[in-house]
């Protein structure tokens, strides 16, 4: 059976984080930090020049994160915003747009793929390799 190719949006991809952990697994560490009152926030940055919009949401991110008061400003950014206990409350982005293709449909995609790859194989070789009889 056929299953539609589903692209999923910011939204989608970004409300898939749950806790501290799960960030760190997916985004690694943040480029900033802030804590304040028992409420810590991360910040991603994704102002790179060279950055296209619909970026993936995984990217290299520096291993030294760094304490702040204040975040710095950046156009483009992902910030997550957690309780003591490491579980997200909320996020804010701006001037992000991160595509996931539904795994599901990625496989089907593979699997239709190899299945057509194999009938045109057979299809030459069975046309142009094996001899042909010829009736007089």
């Amino acid at each position: 059976m056929l299953s539609c190719l589903i692209i999923y949006r910011s939204r989608n991809v970004i409300n898939n984080f749950k806790t501290k952990d799960s960030l760190l697994k997916k985004l690694g560490a943040p480029d900033e930090e802030r804590t304040s009152a028992g409420i810590q926030e991360w910040l991603y940055e994704y102002d790179i020049a060279a950055l296209p919009t619909n970026y993936p949401i995984e990217r290299y991110h520096n291993p030294n994160t760094v304490n702040v008061v204040n975040f710095n400003v950046y156009r483009r950014y992902l910030i997550f915003t957690m309780d003591i206990r490491g579980n997200v409350l909320h996020w804010k982005s701006e001037g992000l747009n991160f595509p996931k293709i539904n795994p599901e449909a990625t496989q089907t995609i593979a699997s239709i793929t190899i299945v057509m790859g194999l009938v045109i194989f057979l299809f030459y070789f069975t046309n142009n390799l094996l001899p042909r009889v010829v009736k007089h």
